[in-house]
């Protein structure tokens, strides 16, 4: 009679077991993992802010600032000595000194990109600027290519990257040279880099 009593609450235990396996709670994930998950979804937050609101807002204002200076610069293009030179083949002399000088005379305190300095080597030319306060600079090697003043190898560092690639500065400088090049009524055939100067040379 004992072993019946025993068998029965032996069954009862197992089919106890089995219920409370059945109406068991999910899992708990670790904390760990619960921060991770977290971290995780305010990057793709952010990283989804950035590139579709505040990036192409910082991108417009830089583009409108290099647009206002470089047309500046280019409408400011003495022609009455350009007329005076001697016609074929010479050369026209653009030292760091002429192209900072105008970067100061077009840069408002409220711009965005602050402090431009252009210079010159026999390798290519650097723009050393800020943007918002953080470093940043361009680099490029101007070369003569059918009559046209043309940037090649741009590459930009610092900030600015973030807001502009190389591939979205090269053509706007390049568009605003073609414009300073046509004001001259003359092909630009050659390019001479030295320190602190850039001689173009005109057919």
């Amino acid at each position: 009679m004992s072993d019946q009593y025993r068998d029965v609450e032996l069954a009862l235990v197992d089919s106890s077991r089995r219920a409370g396996t059945q109406h068991a709670s999910p899992p708990v994930l670790p904390r760990r993992r619960r921060g991770y998950l977290a971290r995780a979804l305010l990057i793709l937050v952010l990283g989804a802010g950035w590139f579709v609101g505040l990036r192409p807002y910082l991108h417009g204002l830089a583009q409108n600032q290099i647009d206002k200076v470089l047309s500046n610069v280019v409408n400011q293009i003495a022609l009455t000595p350009i007329s005076m030179l001697p016609s074929g083949p010479t050369s026209l002399p653009v030292t760091e000194m002429m192209v900072n000088n105008l970067f100061v005379l077009y840069t408002a305190p409220s711009d965005p990109v602050q402090h431009m300095h252009m210079q010159f080597t026999p390798t290519g030319l650097r723009v050393d600027f800020q943007v918002y306060g953080f470093a940043s600079d361009f680099t490029a090697v101007p070369v003569a290519s059918k009559g046209q003043l043309q940037l090649t190898n741009v590459t930009v560092e610092g900030v600015f990257s973030l807001i502009m690639s190389s591939g979205e500065i090269a053509p706007t400088l390049n568009a605003h040279l073609r414009d300073a090049r046509a004001k001259l009524h003359r092909s630009i055939v050659g390019v001479v880099l030295k320190d602190h100067e850039m001689d173009i040379m005109l057919s």
